[in-house]
């Protein structure tokens, strides 16, 4: 939910002012959340991020953790654009 509500505020720094920002959040409302209110959160995540020119990597497994990090530092660095690293829901519960 937190990205529905930044979303004006990340298009206007990374397609208006091309400042980039880089997002750790966890995927919220896909299969096995346990919470109602996370649905929309699920079903609007992805459309969301593609929406607003945000290159992503869904991470399922620790191990993955890191490496996705230091990998979307590169890309934020290279292309001066958004980054997500989205934990995947078995691992954000």
């Amino acid at each position: 939910s937190g990205l529905r509500v930044a979303s004006e505020t990340i298009a206007r720094l990374g397609i208006g002012h091309g400042i980039p920002a880089f997002m750790i959040m966890p995927y919220r409302g896909s299969f096995g959340d346990k919470d109602w209110w996370a649905i929309p959160s699920g079903d609007t995540l992805e459309p969301m991020l593609d929406a607003l020119k945000v290159q992503y990597e869904i991470v399922n497994r620790e191990e993955d953790i890191i490496p996705a990090i230091k990998g979307a530092w590169e890309v934020l660095h290279v292309s001066k654009k958004h980054v997500a690293v989205i934990i995947g829901s078995r691992l954000a519960q």
